[in-house]
């Protein structure tokens, strides 16, 4: 069991991709909207009503032999002791990040009360499909404004409207979604082979760093 506080700065899309983690995981049979006020985590008249988060919501999905529970926490300052409190309960936080906005007021407080509690942080950079997506920019920012060593495991292939997929820095494969919106393998694209590299051997530097035997046979 994974319990995981999805938090960001408010209108980085967290409740969105709330609900497509639980439609593309089986849990949901329909993608709800925001905009359509059909979301799971935003059922509250007012949270239709007003296109936002205003209680923090429990959702469900089962992944990989792991059950895991989702809090779609409230991004607006108004609602900061339901921040406080998600933290409490949280294995992780999932951090949202706006592409075409970077690190902004919120990312800085949530992730330093992070600190405070010793609580693990992953981020994911949203909105690559949107007009000024820019991931180097956010990640740049993160890098810049965040504590913790920040270093990406997927690149995206693409932004803006030619945003198409991913890379898995891990396993060194790439994908592209389909009209369907589902991911199939393909070749890593001959122009992000540097990139590739480089955040690579990033990522294995950081973990090395993690243990000192580790890190000896890297640096060997």
């Amino acid at each position: 069991v994974r319990n995981v506080a999805v938090m960001s700065h408010q209108g980085a899309g967290k409740t969105s991709l709330t609900e497509s983690m639980i439609f593309d995981t089986g849990a949901t049979s329909r993608l709800g909207k925001v905009s359509d006020g059909n979301t799971v985590s935003d059922y509250h008249p007012e949270e239709i009503k007003r296109q936002i988060s205003v209680n923090t919501s429990l959702v469900a999905c089962e992944w990989k032999d792991h059950k895991i529970n989702l809090l779609d926490v409230p991004g607006f300052a108004d609602f900061f002791g339901e921040t406080e409190s998600s933290i409490r309960v949280a294995d992780s936080i999932l951090m949202i990040l706006d592409s075409v906005a970077g690190v902004e007021v919120r990312t800085e407080i949530i992730w330093d009360l992070a600190d405070e509690n010793n609580t693990p942080c992953m981020a994911f950079i949203n909105k690559m499909d949107r007009e000024n997506a820019d991931f180097e920019k956010a990640l740049d920012s993160m890098q810049t404004k965040l504590t913790r060593q920040i270093v990406p495991v997927q690149l995206p292939i693409g932004k803006e409207a030619g945003f198409k997929g991913i890379i898995d820095l891990i396993e060194e494969k790439a994908y592209e979604y389909g009209a369907d919106g589902k991911a199939k393998p393909v070749a890593i694209p001959a122009e992000l082979a540097d990139d590739v590299e480089h955040y690579r051997e990033m990522m294995i530097e950081a973990a090395a760093e993690g243990e000192d035997e580790i890190t000896m046979k890297f640096l060997a």
